[in-house]
């Protein structure tokens, strides 16, 4: 099996190159970065990456995606742009780059008869936020980042006749590798926590996201390889619900004499929820978070 993974040197790009590459049914990974975000440690570690071979190369270029889409049988799709979501400077970024690049690989894929799967890595904030809870779950993206990824998902969908495909939405991506993403908000605050011993809340903490642990999520990418192609075309990939202020009496319980502050607590932000049950309990969570303070303390030069 020959695999290329768009945005394959991103956060969760690295972590599911390295799975795939100790698969004995992949024979070859090929890593489509454009490099937008320097993501140059995606290049160090102890780790040998024998399958993988590096491209620097943007999906906006169509003669290059259809040189290195030549014989591939299966595409992640994780390339765009992620940060920001409330920019409305980055706006056109979104669309052009999330939106109308997928449909760029879209058209590229169709040209190819070798490919046979597509994997497309979406985001649970195409429902868009609302009260504590949505229900029922329909689309409703209310920023710049959710629609363009809506509407990369109505490009994939195109694909739905010709070859399997799967959309994977998921939530808040946390949890430490050699590329981390700190704007990740439990990332950020366990950074914080260990670097500044204070934490920074927006608003009144009331609000709630979905979260899932980047280990899970990689994980549930790469079963894609061998689900039923009359499996469900959209997944949710989220292991429970935090709001803000319980993100933060995880971390005080943890952290000895952690502080924190909040900017603008008067401000009700809205809640992103998704109404299914979280696959972890209590004390899941809480070891979960613990574990995951240990390993970014592991990181630090500075005790």
């Amino acid at each position: 099996m020959k695999i290329l993974v768009t945005g394959g040197a991103g956060y969760v790009g690295t972590s599911l190159v390295e799975q795939l590459n100790n698969l004995s049914e992949v024979k070859e990974i090929i890593v489509y970065d454009n490099m937008s975000h320097n993501n140059i440690r995606f290049f160090f570690g102890s780790l040998h990456l024998e399958k993988v071979k590096f491209v620097k190369g943007d999906i906006l270029n169509h003669i290059e995606l259809a040189r290195q889409l030549k014989e591939i049988d299966v595409v992640f799709h994780l390339a765009g742009v992620v940060k920001s979501p409330y920019s409305l400077e980055d706006s056109l970024k979104y669309e052009q780059i999330n939106q109308w690049g997928t449909a760029n690989l879209v058209q590229s894929i169709e040209k190819m008869e070798s490919v046979r799967k597509l994997i497309f890595l979406s985001s649970a904030s195409v429902y868009g936020f609302s009260g504590i809870e949505i229900d029922p779950v329909e689309v409703n993206p209310m920023n710049a980042y959710g629609r363009s990824k809506r509407e990369a998902e109505k490009f994939v969908e195109l694909l739905s006749s010709d070859i399997d495909i799967k959309i994977i939405r998921a939530g808040n991506v946390f949890g430490y590798n050699r590329t981390v993403r700190l704007d990740s908000v439990i990332n950020r605050f366990i950074f914080e926590s260990l670097c500044y011993g204070r934490i920074q809340i927006f608003g009144n903490g009331h609000q709630v996201r979905p979260f899932i642990h980047i280990d899970q999520l990689t994980q549930t990418l790469t079963d894609t390889l061998t689900c039923d192609q009359n499996a469900d075309l959209i997944q949710n990939a989220i292991q429970f619900h935090k709001s803000i202020n319980q993100l933060k009496d995880l971390l005080t319980a943890s952290i000895n004499d952690l502080e924190y502050i909040y900017v603008n607590r008067g401000f009700e932000a809205p809640h992103l929820s998704i109404p299914q049950e979280d696959k972890l309990s209590e004390e899941e969570i809480s070891t979960l978070i613990k574990k995951e303070i240990q390993i970014f303390k592991n990181q630090f030069v500075l005790n």
